[in-house]
């Protein structure tokens, strides 16, 4: 018998596999290499698209067919995390595999993109749902596109599926409402909730009529020769370079390999190994793999247990579970009823589907969601190994050593876990937070077991166990000991209350932080377990045994899905031939001195060329090394713009509005004595992380005489040709910039380009090679900025009617060490810090605070958001301390027709009044907010709060300069249209409604029109697409060629009245006229004076809108619910309610992740913490309202619009705080009924820990204060 070591020994040592029905065969390939990698690089297979790298966001989706148990199988996985070889006799498919519009042939499952890059994996993840099941329920919808970020939707809107319902209409689904006359759906009707105007709305948004049927016998056919030859059951070994992959089929065989390698890595999901790969560049010697292994798949009932095998996926294990619980007695299952439940939570379906157990178990997380279970309920594992056979080990205080570390030898397997069946008389329960419910690590995890004597209620046995309480998972032995023999009673309940806040207190600096938040949340998982139990058992005599702790289960949950899938390319896709590619090495510190470099050991890998330093010297460039991502404050700083207002350190010199100016020579200062009612505060807004799907990359192309082609993901092509003409010295017309589309930007690549462009092109200047740079998202979300954090600090006068009569608003942004669009971003804030109210005299100034983070750039909103958040706390402070009615306060001070703002803006068409009043009446407002106080009162753990939130944005850029743009319209012989412009298309539908545009302006049908891309060689000068202008700006100027060019048709028109459009084009062309215009576009600008605070007609007009939300908080943990959005929005006489209702869906859920969840965290020595999917989180799927309802406002025409439309991608953002406020509302029912009535601070964003440190209790009287600020060194601080 030959050395299990030897790979000659093994059945196969090619690595054979199948990708969309063809045979792949590999000798010569990396076993470190993700599959995503190798099926875009080798393969170019590009529409797999890589967003994260880290199995966090979805858009590498890809589905696997594997014969297992003589079946074929498929499932979802995420491409990125699989390794190569784990592919071995598997057949892979990919979005270019199920068909595409180019070949006429689009799969049934692919609905509609307009950026489509994280299109395919929503496309595959429902592709591999369907291949298993045709009929799929929404239930295993909802399942399958688990994990997947909810960004915004696209032109066709989102398809909605409910329960009840599979109409995307849901209640206004023609089948419940009327027919036509032909008995047809849909008729004449509009839009739901659109109250008017000249335009007919279709009732649906996307029309899936003419899309076939799903057929499965039409699918690509499992590989013949892969079930043939018996695949499965073959062993595989493959050598190369530095590793080796082994990946045995017999158990004799995996025990040899683990004696002969004890130090080699066992795989099987990847995830942890990918992440160490990716960030600590790990030496991979030895790999096994023992998922072929079919001893590892066992799985039985034991007398006392449930044998699982380790080889099975989290995925089998779930699925084993809940066949076990519809099989055994209810009271045998406790242990796997909270498995099931938790390994939902665990991951994304696509982890789970390949994951094992073992390896969660190896890993030894202290942050494990399944340990803390195993912990508790007294598990066992099975461990193996060849030199001293079989053993079983119970998880208990003495399995975990220290921080990642078992009692594990290394040349053990762990072949099997075995999970006990409740006893009875035994209770058991586990629970789970994070800052996202889904697809994310927990903050703390806590499982309880209990027997009880069922007469005297006696504690006869107890265990506790936390993860996230220690570097360990972490049984509470102290207090187990001393609550055995207790009776389960009050008493019982505050003294394990006083027991573990004992044991599991952690110092202010514990690695992690929320350190008060943690211990709350152990505390109150023990008083949920100890109230469940108490209502199991019937013991009436304990306080609030009645309560219902679950949140949102009473609400029908509705799904978002994608539409239509096309082969869509991004800059990372375009493959150039001999191309180097560069990558910046960041500084290690926060704030310093470059005093020198040596490149010696960087120059030693194999495969670096060169470098670029600093200088701008590039002595063979390659490499640009940067110091300009960390900074340095004093270690106990807890707040920013507090240390740079005590230094003084500002980007530039402050800016200031006084409305008093708007009929004054001289500004008014009033005296603030003499009012009654004032209050006065401050509030914290954090910054937010863009995390566009696609990456910040660009490809620099060197041409002849120095000519440079820049393909690049970013949102002015402008700028980038500006900065790299300046750095190379080399005139602007010999840089051709270029962009086909985006993966979206949201305001992230609109001034950050050049940090890429320029290395790049300095790079492929020296070496007359071409160049491709592309950021990982770790480095990404270093580099580039985030949206600028604010504290707004407010004084405000009412008098006794609720009107407000002055104002003193002062704005303090963070940001960061460069002023990049600082100032236009504060003055945005500054214009919009009245919202939608009058003010009698208003004084608004802004700070821009310079501190050693990356410098804070553009985001969606730019500044408006920040801005009109400080007024909507300060509205809410006045109603709160002068106990009045929020919304009437609103009501009486909302702007009216022909008002002016402090900034010196008449509001013509002012529709505030109308958004709110229609949206008031949409939500059903009055009757649910009475609904909500009784819940409220019957409900003591679980509270709702609603609330209504209106918002005005102004249109427009802030510079006049920028508010212009340009267009090339070509018309060909064949009556062919191509529009070239200066916005570049990243999934807000700009193209699609370009296309509209010119179309009907040269009133032939849409299919003759096309778009290419955007290119400063096509149209010159051309602004950012920001500022939500894409379609106002470039419409005006596409109109304008296209008026040009009908003028030139007109002749020839009327020669020839019954001709065609293409007649008309070939006639014109024999007589010798252009048929090509370039078209000019302007929107309305007046500058406001920001240094000494005279106002002006800043905006041509602005766009109103209000949202009423309604949410559910869990009072003990701080998690919540978004049960119900109504959203009405004025729009004009809208171009397409599709995108535009899209928009408004889309930019809702980001603005709700930022005033909800996301964090930007900042240790205190300058290292940036959050820096992908796996501790930044945005909304997912799961986290969009459970019923999410759009009307467009009708008879809302805007005479300063193209075709009398309004502009639409900014808007809406802030209506995502209304969420936020409605947590606000409930957080505040609870403390009312805890004795607290006063008004309280609630920083944004409303994070799990913030909400449940505002709830405060008896249970977190337990807590300990903080030491005193500067005593202590805080893990973490926002920002």
């Amino acid at each position: 018998m030959k050395e299990v070591t030897d790979i000659s020994s093994y059945d196969a040592t090619k690595l054979v596999f199948y990708v969309n029905g063809k045979r792949v065969e590999e000798t010569d390939v990396d076993p470190k290499m993700t599959l995503a990698t190798y099926l875009r690089d080798k393969l170019k297979l590009t529409g797999t698209k890589i967003g994260c790298n880290e199995g966090g966001c979805g858009a590498c989706t890809i589905m696997v067919s594997h014969v297992e148990d003589g079946e074929i199988k498929h499932f979802s996985a995420n491409s990125c995390l699989m390794p190569i070889c784990g592919v071995f006799g598997k057949a892979v498919t990919t979005v270019e595999g199920i068909g595409s519009v180019a070949k006429n042939r689009l799969h049934p499952v692919a609905h509609g993109s307009q950026c489509g890059f994280c299109t395919p994996g929503f496309v595959m993840a429902m592709y591999a749902l369907l291949r298993n099941n045709p009929n799929p329920t929404v239930s295993d919808i909802n399942l399958g596109l688990q994990a997947f970020y909810s960004f915004a939707v696209d032109e066709n809107g989102t398809l909605k599926v409910s329960e009840d319902n599979g109409c995307g209409m849901g209640e206004n689904c023609c089948k419940l409402k009327k027919k036509d006359e032909n008995g047809s759906c849909g008729g004449e009707e509009t839009t739901p909730g659109y109250t008017g105007g000249d335009r007919k709305r279709k009732i649906q948004l996307s029309d899936l009529s003419d899309c076939k049927p799903y057929d499965p016998t039409q699918e690509l056919i499992f590989p013949p020769e892969l079930k043939l030859h018996g695949y499965e059951s073959k062993s595989f070994a493959y050598d190369h370079d530095h590793t080796k992959w082994y990946q045995p089929v017999s158990y004799e065989n995996l025990l040899c390999l683990k004696r002969e390698l004890p130090h080699a890595r066992l795989i099987s999901g990847n995830s942890e190994l990918a992440i160490e790969l990716k960030f600590r560049f790990i030496d991979l010697p030895a790999v096994i793999n023992p998922r072929q292994v079919k001893e590892l798949h066992a799985r039985h009932l034991e007398d006392n247990g449930v044998y699982m095998g380790t080889g099975m996926s989290l995925t089998d294990m779930d699925n084993y579970t809940v066949q076990l619980m519809k099989e055994l007695p209810k009271e045998r299952t406790g242990v796997l009823k909270h498995v099931h439940e938790m390994l939902h939570w665990f991951a994304g379906i696509h982890v789970r589907n390949v994951a094992s157990v073992a390896g969660n178990i190896a890993t030894a997380s202290p942050i494990s969601d399944l340990n803390p279970i195993w912990m508790a309920s007294n598990a066992r594992v099975v461990l193996d190994s060849d030199a001293r056979g079989e053993k079983k080990v119970h998880i208990d205080e003495k399995f975990f050593l220290g921080y990642r570390k078992t009692v594990i030898q290394p040349d053990e397997i762990i072949k099997a876990v075995i999970v006990p069946l409740t006893q009875e008389n035994e209770h058991f329960a586990a629970y789970k937070q994070a800052q996202r419910r889904e697809d994310d690590i927990a903050i703390v995890t806590g499982a309880f077991l209990v027997k009880l004597d069922p007469k005297t209620l006696i504690v006869e046995n107890i265990r506790i166990s936390y993860g996230g309480m220690a570097p360990t998972t972490k049984l509470a032995l102290n207090t187990m000991e001393k609550l055995k023999g207790v009776k389960w009673s009050e008493e019982f309940l505050d003294k394990t209350l006083g027991l573990l806040s004992e044991e599991l207190k952690l110092p202010a600096g514990v690695p992690g932080g929320m350190s008060q938040y943690r211990l709350s949340l152990a505390l109150s998982f023990f008083f949920k377990f100890f109230l469940e139990v108490s209502k199991k058992l019937n013991l009436t005599e304990i306080k609030f045994v009645d309560c219902d702790l679950k949140i949102g289960q009473d609400v029908p949950q509705t799904l978002y899905a994608t539409q239509l899938y096309q082969k869509l390319w991004n800059a990372d896709d375009i493959n150039v031939a001999d191309c180097l590619h560069m990558a910046f090495v960041l500084s290690p510190i926060a704030h310093g001195t470059l005093n020198s470099i040596d490149y010696t050991a960087a120059m030693n890998v194999d495969g670096v060329i060169g470098y670029l330093d600093d200088y701008g010297s590039y002595s063979n460039p390659e490499t640009f090394k940067a110091s300009r991502n960390f900074y340095k404050l004093p270690e106990t700083s807890r707040n920013f713009q507090k240390q740079a207002l005590e230094a003084e350190s500002f980007v530039f010199k402050h800016f200031v509005i006084h409305s008093s100016l708007n009929d004054n020579e001289q500004v008014i200062k009033n005296d603030w004595s003499k009012y009654d009612r004032v209050v006065e505060g401050s509030i914290d807004m954090g910054g937010q992380e863009h995390f566009y799907l696609e990456t910040q990359q660009c490809i620099v192309i060197p041409h002849e005489d120095d000519e440079l082609e820049i393909i690049i993901s970013n949102q002015c092509v402008n700028d980038v040709q500006i900065e790299v003409a300046k750095c190379l010295g080399i005139a602007q017309h010999k840089i051709q910039t270029k962009v086909k589309r985006i993966g979206g930007g949201f305001g992230g690549k609109e001034s950050t380009g050049a940090i890429l462009a320029v290395p790049a092109s300095l790079a492929a200047k020296k070496f007359g090679k071409s160049i491709k740079f592309k950021f990982e998202r770790f480095d990404d979300m270093a580099i580039t900025g985030t949206r600028h954090p604010f504290t707004l600090q407010y004084k405000l006068a009412v008098d006794e009617n609720g009107k407000f009569i002055d104002l003193d608003f002062t704005a303090l942004s963070n940001s960061g060490h460069t002023i990049d669009l600082s100032m236009g971003v504060m003055q945005r804030a500054m214009v919009h810090a009245d919202n939608v109210y009058k003010f009698a005299n208003a004084d608004i100034t802004g700070k821009m605070c310079k501190t050693h983070l990356a410098s804070n750039t553009a985001f969606r909103g730019f500044g408006g958001p920040q801005g009109m958040f400080g007024t909507e706390i300060m509205v809410k402070h006045v109603a709160e301390q002068f106990g009045w009615d929020h919304d009437e306060i609103r009501q009486k001070n909302f702007y009216q027709e022909g008002d002016c703002t402090p900034f010196g803006m008449h509001l013509n068409q002012c529709n505030v009044t109308r958004t709110w009043e229609e949206c008031r009446k949409n939500s059903d407002y009055d009757k649910r907010l009475e609904e909500v106080k009784k819940f409220n009162e019957n409900n003591k753990f679980r509270k709702r709060g609603i609330y209504l939130t209106p918002t005005r944005f102004g249109i427009g850029f802030g510079l006049k300069q920028l508010n212009q743009a340009g267009a090339l319209v070509l018309v060909y012989t064949d009556g062919s249209v191509l529009v070239s412009h200066g916005g570049m298309e990243m999934g807000q539908g700009l193209h699609t409604k370009i296309l509209q545009i010119a179309a009907r302006c040269l009133e032939i049908p849409i299919e003759k029109v096309h778009i290419h891309d955007t290119s400063t060689d096509k149209v010159p000068n051309a602004s950012a697409t920001a500022a939500s202008v894409g379609s106002d700006m470039n419409g005006l100027a596409v109109q304008d060629a296209c008026r040009q060019i009908m003028e030139r048709l007109a002749p020839f028109k009327k020669l020839n009245p019954d001709g065609k459009w293409d007649d008309w084009v070939k006639a014109a062309y024999v007589e010798r006229v252009s048929l090509s215009a370039s078209g000019f576009g302007i929107i309305h600008h007046e500058p406001v004076d920001f240094f000494n605070g005279k106002g002006a007609e800043l905006f041509g007009y602005s766009v109103y809108g209000t949202a009423c939300c309604e949410v559910e908080v869990d009072c003990l943990t701080g998690d919540h619910h978004l049960l119900r959005t109504d959203i009405v929005m004025d729009v004009g006489e809208s171009l397409n309610p599709a995108i535009d209702i899209g928009q408004i869906e889309g930019a809702f859920i980001q603005g709700y992740g930022l005033f909800t969840m996301e964090e930007v965290k900042i240790r205190p020595d300058g290292i940036r913490l959050t820096r992908g999917p796996g501790n930044y989180k945005i909304p997912s799927a799961d986290d969009a309202p459970r019923h999410f309802n759009v009307s467009l406002l009708g008879n809302s025409s805007n005479k300063m619009g193209i075709f009398s439309s309004k502009a639409i991608g900014e808007p809406p953002l802030f209506l995502g705080s209304c969420a936020f406020f409605a947590i606000r509302e409930a957080v505040r029912a609870y403390r009312i009924q805890n004795g607290k009535t006063d008004y309280f601070a609630f920083h944004s964003p409303s994070t799990p820990e913030r909400i449940r440190m505002a709830c405060e209790d008896f249970v977190t009287s337990h807590v300990p204060p903080l030491p005193e600020e500067g005593s202590y060194t805080p893990w973490t601080t926002s920002v």
